[in-house]
């Protein structure tokens, strides 16, 4: 019998339990379209009171949708380069790993030290999964990555740069094509409308405010000349849209919010060094 993990109150942990416990509410009620059993195993082995935790459900099927692209995106890439290194940059509570591990892939999760050590006591490390305590802002971690793009490296950022300004977003992208040539990168945005109605919202309620966001994802391209493609990949997935396990509404509310630019996956390769 799995030993329960005692959730101290007001620790790091703690902060994570309402990401993961929305996560495992989705795939449990809705585990055909937004799978996480890893989500679903830390809420089970977590001696916690969840009942505090209140969210509405369509508060959280966009950010389980985004996690579902995103995913889909990581399972396409792994399909071609089986031996493909991912990086998932601030994995917090990212739960893509145990979700999509191929059985040959590597797997490397960045995060500030803290925050490595709070997720490891939640979710027990895996084979073939390294951890690296640092910003992804420090460009120091590019030495600690033993990848090889020419077998495939893609690095994923889930809610992630949104906080972060245009400029600090750019300069960690081009500095990742150009010290791994050859990569893939794959995160989440928004269109600017969407930024400046949620910065409303959150200069109401004290939240913080959204800082990059993105109209034309093609534009993206002229970051650096070692972009090939920049990409929009947030169409929402054909069995989620034909699911009858989900309102019209609900469906059309997430057809939308991709439509909006509320939910806004992109995809940028870079070119090989000559």
């Amino acid at each position: 019998m799995t030993q329960k993990i005692t959730i101290a109150p007001g620790s790091l942990e703690e902060s994570m339990m309402a990401p993961l416990y929305a996560q495992a509410y989705c795939s449990q009620k809705y585990g055909d379209l937004f799978p996480d059993k890893a989500a679903e195993q830390v809420v089970a082995n977590a001696n916690y009171d969840f009942s505090h935790i209140r969210f509405k459900e369509l508060g959280v099927l966009p950010d389980a949708l985004r996690t579902r692209i995103i995913s889909d995106q990581i399972r396409r890439f792994l399909e071609h380069r089986p031996n493909a290194t991912v990086v998932d940059l601030n994995a917090g509570t990212d739960t893509f790993f145990p979700n999509v591990d191929n059985g040959m892939c590597r797997w490397v999760n960045i995060d500030h030290a803290e925050t490595i050590d709070a997720r490891n006591r939640l979710m027990p490390q895996r084979p073939r999964q390294t951890d690296i305590r640092s910003s992804i802002f420090d460009p120091v971690w590019f030495d600690q990555l033993d990848a090889d793009p020419r077998s495939g490296l893609l690095f994923v950022a889930d809610d992630v740069f949104s906080l972060y300004s245009p400029s600090a977003v750019k300069l960690l992208c081009v500095s990742l094509a150009e010290e791994f040539p050859g990569c893939t990168i794959c995160f989440d945005t928004m269109s600017v409308g969407n930024m400046k109605r949620a910065n409303k919202a959150a200069r109401k309620h004290g939240y913080s405010e959204v800082k990059f966001a993105v109209d034309d994802v093609k534009a993206l391209r002229a970051w650096s000349d070692r972009f090939t493609e920049a990409a929009d990949v947030s169409k929402v997935p054909g069995d989620i849209m034909g699911s009858k396990a989900l309102s019209l509404p609900t469906r059309m509310m997430l057809f939308s919010g991709g439509s909006a630019g509320i939910t806004k996956v992109v995809r940028l390769e870079s070119r090989f060094a000559n």
